[in-house]
């Protein structure tokens, strides 16, 4: 056996297993109903670990999808550990949330909040010694009901359009491409 086939072997295993947690989280959305859309953000092949932009009543939200299998997740602040490594989970989620509301921004020509969300999927526990500010982070069995609880103050006039502006591919156009296109 050629190393170059267990590499690919694996890399094709953690595609499934990433592919199977996205459609956990894909589906754990649809509960909460008709008022909130669901933006794939990998079709738009943005930078970073964004898989989805979320839009409902609550608010706006990017969310990452982690697989967590059975291993137990600990999260002190904005530290997260997970078999005694500390990956930047809650830094790369506020860089892509400041990026969303930047290219938000840049598009409705108002001030756009993202809040950044982190979902674990897996049937490992998720201990939690303190909250990370600014940043919710979840298993996929609670990301309903912590979606659900974040209030109601978009209408879903403001949702259906902000959705339409975030599906546009000119929304997520760098600044630098758009100022080289003009000039």
């Amino acid at each position: 056996m050629s190393a170059g086939w267990l590499e690919r072997r694996r890399a094709a295993k953690a595609e499934r297993s990433a592919n199977g947690a996205r459609q956990k989280v894909v589906d754990r959305i649809t509960r909460l109903g008709p008022d909130w859309r669901l933006l794939d953000a990998r079709s738009f092949g943005l930078p970073g670990s964004l898989d989805f932009l979320l839009f409902g009543p609550g608010g706006i939200f990017t969310i990452q999808v982690k697989s967590q299998g059975r291993t137990r997740v600990q999260l002190a602040g904005d530290v997260i550990q997970i078999d005694g490594k500390r990956p930047p989970y809650i830094p790369s989620a506020r860089r892509d949330a400041k990026l969303a509301s930047g290219a938000l921004t840049r598009a409705t020509g108002r001030t756009i909040p993202v809040t950044p969300v982190i979902v674990f999927v897996g049937s490992g526990q998720l201990s939690m010694q303190g909250l990370p500010k600014g940043c919710l982070v979840a298993h996929n069995r609670e990301l309903e009901r912590i979606l659900a609880t974040r209030g109601s103050f978009l209408s879903a006039r403001s949702v259906d359009t902000l959705y339409e502006v975030a599906a546009r591919p000119s929304t997520w156009v760098p600044v630098e491409q758009q100022r080289s296109r003009a000039a």
